[in-house]
């Protein structure tokens, strides 16, 4: 019997927008709450022009403003800068083929793994020795100090370079020897695991991207909880931008895994039953 064809994670997308659209492009992810802000005139009206730097206006807490309707707002609010992005909406929902598309969509952050060792902190607490400060770090900062020289030059140097980057820091972390039983080997076993964790989609909190040189897609992953609500004209206006789409049946897995991270129920102790030995 002839070998079956694997069938491929990407695949060249649609003409209209599809759940699981892969983006690359630079757009801002708002969060909102109590802290965000809205511009208004010192009487708490809405400005009634565009702002320009004017006397008269200032930023006030959205939480206080309650007597004006649904509009358009100038906002101040913490946002996280996303270059690339996947489509988290249903494509019915966007698509706009039977239907006008809903006006807002819903996008999921994508991490690159170069963006995530050089822009990221470790992803546990760091101590030094039994007794001193515990603290969060630069990752990258870390591993440059650490790693020996062959390993920083390497990672280094690939640092700019998405697509180069994961598989330079695999050689580098499996050359690394650090003195055995030091905070330095259970630091190297913990990162270790902690990427393994992201590669194999476990706990239900990341979708893993293998890298793709065809569609330039680097290795990275989707934070199933980084959701952000955008306007979907804005969407379509970067159609052109897409990098690929999920294919069948990855999109019915993305779909599914995005529904269960939102569906599951937390509870206050899980139950575990004694061990068999």
């Amino acid at each position: 019997m002839a070998d079956v064809a694997p069938i491929p994670l990407y695949s060249v997308p649609e003409k209209h927008l599809s759940q699981g659209d892969i983006f690359r492009c630079h757009i801002l992810g708002p969060y909102g709450g109590t802290s965000l802000t809205i511009l208004r005139e010192d009487s708490g009206k809405r400005p009634g022009e565009q702002f320009t730097s004017v006397g008269g206006v200032q930023f006030v807490k959205a939480a206080d403003i309650s007597q004006y309707p649904i509009a358009q707002e100038i906002v101040s609010c913490q946002v996280d800068h996303l270059s690339h992005f996947i489509l988290a909406s249903q494509t019915c929902d966007v698509a706009g083929v039977n239907h006008p598309a809903l006006p807002t969509c819903l996008v999921l952050k994508i991490t690159t793994f170069c963006d995530f060792v050089n822009g990221g902190e470790l992803p546990f607490k760091w101590q030094e020795g039994e007794n001193s400060i515990i603290k969060q770090i630069a990752l990258n900062e870390f591993l440059l100090a650490n790693l020996d020289e062959k390993g920083a030059t390497a990672i280094k140097t690939a640092s700019d370079n998405q697509s180069a980057y994961p598989g330079a820091l695999r050689t580098a972390l499996k050359a690394w020897k650090p003195k055995a039983n030091s905070n330095e080997q259970t630091f190297k076993s913990k990162l270790q695991n902690f990427l393994t964790d992201i590669t194999n989609n476990k706990e239900g909190r990341t979708y893993y991207l293998p890298g793709d040189e065809k569609f330039n897609i680097p290795e990275s992953f989707v934070d199933l909880s980084a959701v952000f609500p955008v306007n979907t004209e804005d969407i379509q206006g970067a159609i052109g931008s897409r990098l690929a789409t999920l294919g069948n049946p990855y999109k019915e897995e993305f779909s599914q895994r995005l529904g269960d991270r939102f569906s599951r129920v937390a509870v206050p102790v899980p139950v575990r039953g004694e061990k068999f030995g």
